[in-house]
């Protein structure tokens, strides 16, 4: 289980270093959507490093009406994540408010796919009551999570922050903070050294 909390405001480095002293390991927050009361800044995204985090969750909340096509709103949540430094899984938040709206499905099933294509894991905070088959949900239920799904379950603060507290099951996917190492050249094998055809005149 991993446990993490979210907030609409970002804490100061004594609050995160506060959480993480309470075994906390991720902190939720808001980027780029226009449906969220606060969007968290590059820097206040920082500050969780600096406390000693290494992993998040990046959350978008697009236009409560949802009027703009999911798959440019993907877009501008991955920027932010890139501008933020935040990598590898973001969260659609839909609101219970948006059930009502009968392309609401399609929406959330097309910010998904691009997503995706843009090499982003997705998550539905699930509001709306609606998340797509093999996408991992995060849902507003106390208990213990299964498997690859979060449960949003208690309010506090951590040291004077007003936070939600949160739970992840195994393999529930959150984001890192920290950018990833790309892979080092590999030394070609013998194998693939002697399959190499040399012509005489000294083409391959």
């Amino acid at each position: 289980m991993i446990s993490f909390v979210d907030s609409a405001s970002a804490p100061s480095m004594g609050q995160v270093v506060a959480a993480v002293s309470q075994g906390i390991t991720a902190w939720a927050f808001y980027l780029a959507g226009p449906g969220a009361e606060h969007n968290w800044s590059p820097a206040q995204v920082a500050v969780l490093r600096q406390g000693g985090m290494t992993q998040g969750l990046p959350i978008y909340v697009p236009n409560l009406n949802l009027t703009t096509p999911p798959a440019v709103d993907a877009q501008v949540f991955v920027n932010a994540m890139d501008a933020a430094g935040v990598y590898g899984v973001g969260v659609l938040d839909t609101e219970a408010s948006m059930r009502t709206i009968p392309f609401l499905h399609s929406y959330v099933d097309g910010f998904v796919a691009e997503l995706r294509n843009l090499g982003v894991t997705p998550v539905v905070y699930g509001g709306g009551n609606y998340v797509p088959p093999g996408v991992s949900a995060w849902w507003i239920i106390k208990g213990a999570p299964p498997a690859g799904v979060a449960y949003q379950w208690g309010q506090s603060s951590v040291a004077g922050l007003s936070v939600d507290y949160d739970t992840a099951g195994p393999g529930f996917p959150m984001a890192s903070l920290i950018a990833p190492i790309p892979p080092l050249p590999t030394e070609p094998t013998k194998e693939e050294l002697m399959s190499v055809v040399v012509a005489p005149d000294g083409t391959r």
